[in-house]
């Protein structure tokens, strides 16, 4: 389970997509997430996942990626389409079966919903596999550049977002770490029941939030020991710069999403 999560991995492609100004890939997402919230039909949602076909192969990334984002979070997704069909009651009753009734819009509300959820994060993992977490940082540093007139510590938000982001694997490593010698010392995750279960995590807990207290105070103390500033202006190593490329692929995106709402 843990080998699956692929939430904050980065992939080192040569590919269109990858050569795009973060920026550009930041703006877009925004207005794919935007377009989803204003899908009215699941007719729609079919030319979306044309264009997510279309990215993915630009992006030359393997589905097998894509469709582990959505694998992981699937019993998510069946539990609250579950809780939204049977307490959502609004529409036609369809189905009474005791206490239990089942509403046409409940079932219409289940599905896009869980249909949004499914496009979000198909669309966050894209995202996150085509732009390294340095990158990103640059690019959430530039667009909230503004920002410093009013006092905001741009730098310092930035750089959480890239620490969040580059923690993720290396926590999902530790966590596979910790579960493996667990397993080798004779604890069974599997077995037993649903309290024995809770039982056997906090073994994996305990030491999990011990390592990360002691990454993330490492991490401080390397930051202080080079004088690290945030609020400072610095000299960047790459300077993020608009082409043609970057335009073309932010009219030709937003032109696509507006033609679906459109349909």
């Amino acid at each position: 389970m843990i080998e699956s999560i692929i939430i904050g991995q980065y992939l080192k492609i040569d590919s269109f997509i990858h050569r795009l100004d973060p920026r550009v890939k930041i703006i877009l997402n925004i207005v794919y997430i935007i377009g989803i919230f204003f899908i009215d039909s699941v007719f729609k949602y079919l030319f979306y996942l044309i264009m997510i076909f279309l990215i993915t192969l630009g992006a030359r990334i393997k589905f097998y990626y894509i469709l582990n984002s959505i694998k992981v979070v699937s019993l998510f997704i069946i539990f609250a389409a579950f809780f939204n069909v049977f307490f959502i009651r609004e529409g036609n009753l369809i189905f009474k079966l005791g206490f239990l009734s089942i509403y046409d819009k409940a079932i219409e509300t289940s599905i896009f919903i869980s249909l949004r959820v499914i496009f979000l994060i198909l669309g966050s993992t894209i995202l996150t596999l085509t732009t390294s977490p340095v990158e990103l940082t640059d690019g959430f540093e530039s667009m909230m550049y503004p920002l410093r007139k009013l006092n905001v510590p741009v730098g310092e938000i930035s750089l959480m977002v890239s620490i969040s982001l580059r923690f993720i694997p290396i926590l999902l490593n530790e966590t596979d770490k910790i579960i493996k010698a667990q397993k080798s010392r004779g604890v069974d995750f599997e077995k037993g029941s649903i309290i024995s279960r809770v039982k056997n995590i906090v073994p994996i807990l305990i030491p999990l939030f011990i390592n990360s207290f002691r990454r993330a105070d490492e991490l401080a103390i390397a930051m202080e020991s080079r004088c690290y500033n945030g609020s400072e202006d610095r000299f960047k190593f790459k300077v993020l710069k608009f082409n043609i490329r970057d335009y073309l692929s932010l009219i030709l995106f937003i032109l696509f999403v507006i033609l679906i709402y459109f349909l």
